[in-house]
């Protein structure tokens, strides 16, 4: 069938007679009988045919990205990281007041119990117009217990007073090599703790990396293993709906290195956070960044 629709398609020459001679390819057994097509010419001729139809190009389908889901905070988180710097105003550090608070009240004459430790809290932070010399107060686990005389938590004192609260998720440094660099703790059970603080009003959480700066470090090693646990907390406190505050400090206690130096250490240390930061797919409009300050090597 396909050799007689090539010869309808492609009629035969005039020197392709119906009886070729045996000169043209044919035995002479087909020679001798008079009628007979060429049976070889016309499928050579429905090969080239078929050869110069145009071809299909063959499409891959590619797999779309995987939808992630939507964070159902991430709108809220927003909110705060923008509310945060907004109007000049920033972050009150006073989560270093608790572990000073019993030695302040000692030197005064007073007993640094739990009781009066709670009313100078209330003291502070109940002041009027609070909200016009800072956004949010970075405070202690032990002023989440506090309760007013009116019954009212300390996050719920502060919003009344447009003021959020933060805390700080990470629980201090610990040894990571002999070459005296260090890493942070505190990513073991961050989901509970995270879920506990917004059940408890805290809306921003705040978590410090220390990188050591001198002419020969960082080590690679330090800069991936802080970047990668910092990365990681801030997707679970993103997913428990806290806003992220990163905070990278630059100890230079060793080494006497130039101001160039100290930049390029803390470039470095951004850009991996950054980088670090896409691959845990965390949302990078709902976190800042806190640097410490830069000097030169003692």
């Amino acid at each position: 069938m396909l050799a007689a629709q090539a010869s309808a398609a492609h009629p035969l020459r005039p020197w392709q007679g119906t009886s070729p001679s045996p000169g043209l390819g044919a035995s002479p057994a087909s020679a001798s009988q008079p009628g007979r097509p060429k049976v070889a010419g016309a499928a050579l001729v429905a090969v080239a045919h078929f050869l110069r139809r145009p071809r299909r190009c063959m499409r891959r389908v590619l797999q779309p990205f995987a939808i992630e889901p939507i964070n159902p905070f991430a709108a809220e988180m927003q909110a705060n990281i923008k509310a945060l710097g907004g109007n000049g105003l920033g972050l009150l550090d006073a989560e270093g007041a608790g572990k000073e608070l019993s030695t302040c009240l000692e030197s005064s004459g007073m007993d640094p119990s739990e009781e009066n430790r709670q009313k100078w809290r209330e003291f502070c932070y109940g002041l009027e117009n609070l909200g016009e010399y800072c956004s949010a107060v970075l405070m202690e686990e032990e002023a989440l217990k506090f309760t007013s005389s009116a019954g009212r938590t300390l996050p719920q004192i502060l919003s009344d007073a447009g003021v959020m609260s933060a805390m700080r998720v990470d629980q201090g440094f610990v040894p990571l090599n002999s070459f005296g660099e260090k890493a942070t703790e505190g990513i073991v059970l961050l989901e509970e703790r995270c879920e506990d603080f917004y059940a408890s009003g805290v809306r921003i959480a705040k978590w410090r990396t220390q990188v050591e700066c001198n002419l020969e470090m960082p080590t690679d090693v330090s800069v991936w293993e802080n970047t990668d646990c910092l990365a990681r907390a801030a997707r679970v406190c993103q997913e428990n709906g806290l806003a992220f505050i990163a905070e990278i400090q630059t100890s230079q206690n060793t080494g006497s290195h130039s101001m160039e130096r100290t930049s390029y250490v803390c470039e470095k240390a951004t850009v991996d956070v950054l980088h670090v930061f896409a691959s845990f797919k965390s949302t990078l409009t709902c976190w800042r960044r806190s640097h410490g300050t830069n000097s030169l090597g003692p």
